[in-house]
């Protein structure tokens, strides 16, 4: 404790402080305190600096807290368990209030900046770590640490050097600074957060060759990364240094940091009130960190015990024996005797008088003039942890008028020089228990009232405070091997060791036989069954027949002895010849009929325990695996107790119809009864309802014998079977997908809209390079539009509706082909450069006569013949051969294979793969849908998508199955369109629903491993037109994006 401590707890620093005419007048006082810093007993509240800066006109003490971090959570629980409750309207606000301290403001704020702004004056308190003031504060006279020890963030600021290399053999400072490595040419390197106090260190211990580089994050990779030959950075268990093969030197630790309650001593001096709110504050967490011992004078120890117990605050929970030493003599002590926390209850003043309870009271012998006498008393005083605060103010008040209690300056007030109030380090958290409605007030706690309730609870007391006989067994003369004490031997689960013997040496544990071993010994020893682990002492003991007796006894709910008799004839002592008067004729009091208050109190305190934690419940022991058959199966698993009861299963209650008097509606008419003989007989219904006017009017059921009899050859003959059902979570089938962020990109949004086409677009394509896009209406046209403006660069009438479209897969040859009806065109885009342009007219130009010339030996592929017939191109192959494709039924859609020779033709049901050169059918895909719309192919070529008519896409995977690997019912209307991206894993489907599905398909190389199929987005924004919706879609072929082509005569680009 420091010396500001005891000066602000003496509560004069308001009466020395008063004159605020000018600063000398503060610096009569003389504070000086000290902490370990830098390795040496350093003044810390003078910090050389030069900001002079007042404090602003505001009226309101602000005090600054941690925003984040550890640091943060530990504050904010600081000031909570000293009754500061911290009240923040906004989690995202900075400021905050304290209700039980008003004109005080709470402002959140990083570690170093509460530092600056404490010297700066923008706060006047603030609670961060000594490292941070040490190192921010960088010598500020302004800074002054009020409490230097708040018991939580501890950790030290200490140099780490490698234990390899040149530092193997390093172990202390003044070995560092003794290496003749370190030159100017050749500098020690240290990387440090704290510039400040770093070079500090190093200078004080005579580092001179030593250069600094300043980082933050994880030091301790910075010498195995060759940055630097040692660090300095906090430490807090040096787990992280040992991982790191870094190590700690002595005379290496800069200074031992916690957290600290920092104050701006012009803040304390000129800003009104600022004194009382610090006064306040190091008065709640002196109460709440230590307990308070006050040493008062008095004549006898009845004097002070009498004055102490006249303030209903100070007279305390009152559950402590008092034994004082009358004769004068040795042999007697004074001790006080604690109860659990949950049993403690509140005695009046007046119940103290009369018993031997109340606080702790013992002289205090103090030297002067050469003569020791006792005129102190030390009290000792339990309160509830609540009102320990208003007690210390009880306290100060109360005793602060003679003199032996508060003011500063008085001689007598101090005892030997010292203060009055110390602070030890027993803490009172124990009594946390306790209910609000415990205190020293006997109106309230004296477990009694008017009408006689409580005594119950008297008795209980009495009963409690009885001595148990010691036990005659023999066993407890016989001492434990295992001394360690009641202490929960889980703490030795994981050791090597069970406990200590009386040597203190630390007992073994015996090795123990495993499951097998157990089961072999059961089998061979008869007795075996008698032993029972002593888990205490760890060894077997082996139960003898009585003790056996008593337990089978004990179980069947009878007396542990056969001897004892609970129903022996009852002897009356007492003699009725000679009543003539009742023992008793007192009427029954009230609080044999209503509810015992005192109960339901004393349920409120167990309830309060309960939620505390301080009244723990015995955990459940964990079931260890029992011995099983390691060859047998469920089969041989058989009941020895037989087969199990199987209820019969109940018969059907009966209805409505089955009523004496049903309603009209349940009653058939004639014909329906005549209608009922036509029928089979195991058709027939088994009972015609009627109606009776009561229910003795009913006759006798003239089948009953018989479907009786017919339900016991059911029970009989039908055999009852239990059937197992298992209990599985819906969310654990589930499959585990991962999140669509870590899927990123693939298009989300709509960026861009292509509009001039007049009907719906029925096909579009996308040019290899992605710069630009053809499309097909129904309108007749085809349409080439640039794809990042949306400029629309060519237009062809071609007069029919345009069914597909396609480009070219070589970007040097900007050639597009146009489906229309029965022909095919092939389109000059004029796309190209020059020589481009002259290719494209070589390609495509066409001969003059109308006829072929075959006569030529030279054959080319393919041979371009004017037509007069519609004025158009037509394009002949020269067929060497022809691949037989077998179809049952109209082709649909086909694709190659990307890298192989296959070929893939769908027809409305089925999926046929034939390979080209071998001239055979490979595969046959089963698809299980209504009818086949569009079929796609992995650019992998081993995975294949289809759509289909009924809303359904299926993937298949060609090395799994011919069956689909994956069925997503998707869509509710039909599926026009189904495309793949040729280099990111996704893949999309168009519908008439208006809407685009865009799905992640990851393809992996490990054959082991499916498939993962994730939904991403659903891509809406096109209008219904007569039923359609969506008719294209196609893929970026180097982007993310999308392209969809609707019945709205619109084309989207959707990107990421």
């Amino acid at each position: 404790m420091t010396a500001i401590q005891t000066f602000f707890l003496q509560g004069s620093v308001s009466t020395l402080l008063s004159s605020q005419s000018s600063v000398t007048s503060c610096r009569k006082v003389s504070v000086k305190f000290t902490v370990s810093c830098c390795s040496a007993t350093s003044p810390l509240a003078v910090v050389n600096g030069n900001v002079e800066k007042r404090p602003s006109d505001r009226t309101e003490v602000r005090i600054g807290l941690p925003s984040k971090g550890r640091m943060a959570a530990d504050s904010l629980d600081l000031l909570k368990d000293c009754q500061l409750s911290v009240r923040q309207v906004n989690p995202r606000q900075y400021v905050a209030e304290i209700p039980q301290i008003p004109n005080l403001e709470v402002w959140f704020q990083r570690p170093k900046d509460i530092v600056r702004k404490l010297v700066a004056g923008d706060l006047d308190l603030g609670i961060v770590g000594l490292d941070t003031v040490c190192e921010y504060g960088q010598g500020d006279e302004d800074l002054i640490i009020v409490h230097d020890a708040l018991e939580y963030g501890d950790c030290r600021l200490s140099l780490a050097i490698p234990k390899y290399g040149i530092f193997e053999n390093v172990n202390s400072m003044k070995e560092l600074a003794e290496m003749s490595q370190w030159t100017p040419e050749r500098p020690l390197r240290v990387a440090t957060g704290f510039t400040y106090m770093g070079p500090k260190f190093m200078k004080e211990n005579g580092l001179k060759h030593v250069t600094f580089s300043t980082a933050d994050g994880a030091l301790e990779a910075a010498p195995a990364m060759g940055i630097a030959d040692a660090i300095v950075d906090l430490v807090s268990s040096g787990t992280t240094l040992r991982e790191n093969n870094l190590k700690e030197i002595e005379g290496g630790v800069i200074v031992q940091s916690q957290a600290v309650l920092v104050a701006g001593r012009k803040s304390l001096m000129q800003r009104k009130g600022a004194l009382d709110i610090t006064h306040e504050m190091l008065e709640r967490l002196e109460a709440h960190l230590r307990a308070v011992t006050a040493n008062m004078r008095g004549s006898s120890a009845e004097e002070v015990a009498e004055r102490i117990l006249s303030q209903t605050s100070l007279s305390g929970l009152q559950t402590f024996l008092w034994l004082n030493n009358s004769s004068g003599g040795t042999g007697f002590y004074t001790y006080t005797v604690h109860y659990p926390a949950i049993d403690l209850i509140t005695i009046s003043r007046d119940q103290w008088l009369g018993q031997e309870w109340g606080p702790t009271i013992s002289p205090v012998f103090c030297k002067h003039d050469g003569r020791v006498t006792a005129n102190y008393f030390a009290i000792v005083i339990c309160v509830p942890k609540k009102a320990l605060y208003k007690s210390v103010q009880q306290l100060r008040a109360d005793f602060s008028d003679d003199g032996s209690l508060g003011e500063s300056g008085s001689e007598d007030s101090h005892l030997s020089g010292e203060e009055d109030v110390f602070v030890s380090s027993d803490n009172e958290d124990s009594f946390d228990a306790k209910s609000d409605d415990v205190s020293g007030n006997g109106a309230s706690g004296s477990g009694r009232d008017d009408t006689g309730h409580g005594k119950d609870d008297d008795a209980e007391s009495d009963d409690s405070r009885t001595v148990v006989e010691e036990s005659d067994s023999s066993e407890d003369e016989v001492d434990p091997r295992n001394t360690v004490g009641d202490v929960p031997l889980k703490w030795y689960k994981e050791e090597e060791h069970i406990g200590y013997d009386l040597a203190g040496k630390k007992i073994k544990k015996k090795e123990r036989q495993d499951k097998l071993d157990s089961f072999l010994a059961s089998v061979d020893d008869s007795k075996n069954w008698r032993k029972i682990y002593d888990e205490y002492n760890d060894e077997e003991v082996e139960l003898t027949k009585e003790e056996v007796k008593v337990i089978k006894r004990l179980l069947k709910g009878k007396a542990p002895h056969a001897d004892f008799d609970p129903y022996a004839p009852y002897v009356d002592w007492f003699s009725w010849d000679d009543s003539k008067h009742p023992l008793s004729s007192a009427p029954e009091p009230k609080r044999r009929f209503i509810p015992s208050k005192w109960e339901s109190k004393k349920v409120v305190q167990y309830v309060r325990a309960i939620r505390k934690g301080l009244i723990k419940f015995d955990e459940k022991p964990k079931e260890e695996p029992s011995a099983y058959l390691l060859w047998g199966d469920d089969s041989s698993a058989i009941d020895r107790q037989g087969l199990a009861y199987i209820p019969a299963p109940k018969p059907k209650l009966p209805g409505h119809e089955e009523s004496y008097n049903p309603s009209l509606e349940y009653i058939p008419t004639q014909e329906e009864i005549n209608s009922y003989q036509l029928m089979f007989e195991e058709d027939r219904p088994k009972f015609i309802p009627k109606r009776f006017t009561s229910l003795r009017n009913v006759p006798a059921y003239e089948k009953a014998v018989n479907e009786n009899f017919g339900r016991c050859l059911d029970l009989y003959l039908c055999p009852r079977a239990r059937k197992k059902r298992i209990n599985i979570d819906p969310e654990s089938l589930k499959p585990k997908l991962p999140s669509r962020k870590d899927l990123r990109p693939y298009p989300t949004s709509c960026y861009l809209e292509y509009k001039g086409h007049k009907g719906p677009v029925v096909s579009i394509s996308t040019e290899s390079t992605g710069q630009w896009i053809a499309s097909g209406s129904s309108d007749g046209t085809v349409r080439i539009w640039e794809v990042e403006t949306g400029r629309c660069v060519r237009i062809w009438e071609l007069g029919e509706s345009v069914s597909h479209v396609s480009w070219n897969p070589l970007p040097e040859r900007p050639i597009l082909a146009a489906c229309m009806g029965e022909d095919v065109y092939l389109l000059n885009t004029g796309l190209g450069n020059a020589e481009e342009q002259k290719s494209l007219e070589e390609l495509l130009h066409v001969e003059t006569p109308s006829t072929p010339d075959d006569s030529d030996n030279d054959k080319i592929a393919v041979n371009w013949v004017q037509d007069d017939k519609n004025g158009g191109i037509r394009l002949k192959h020269f067929k060497t051969q022809r691949i037989p494709f077998k179809l049952h039924g109209l082709p649909v859609s086909t694709a190659f294979h990307p890298s192989r020779s296959a070929f893939f033709i769908s027809t409305k049901k089925n999926i046929r793969v034939y390979d080209l050169l071998k001239q055979k059918l490979i595969k046959k895909l089963e698809t299980g849908v209504r009818e086949v719309s569009s079929i796609a192919v992995h650019p992998g070529g081993d995975n294949l998508i289809v759509g289909s008519k009924d809303g359904k896409l299926c993937w298949f995977d060609m090395d799994l199955s011919s069956q689909p690997y994956r069925v997503l019912n998707c869509h509710p209307k039909d599926i026009n369109r189904v495309a793949f991206h040729r280099s990111y894993p996704l893949f999309a489907s168009s519908s008439d629903d208006c809407t685009a599905y865009v799905f992640h398909g990851m393809v992996y190389s490990d054959l082991n491993q499916n498939p993962l199929i994730v939904p991403l987005e659903i891509l809406r924004g096109h209008a219904s037109e007569n039923g359609r919706g969506v008719m294209d879609c196609k893929f970026h072929p180097r982007q993310p994006w999308l392209f969809t082509a609707g019945a709205d005569s619109v084309i989207k680009l959707y990107c990421h």
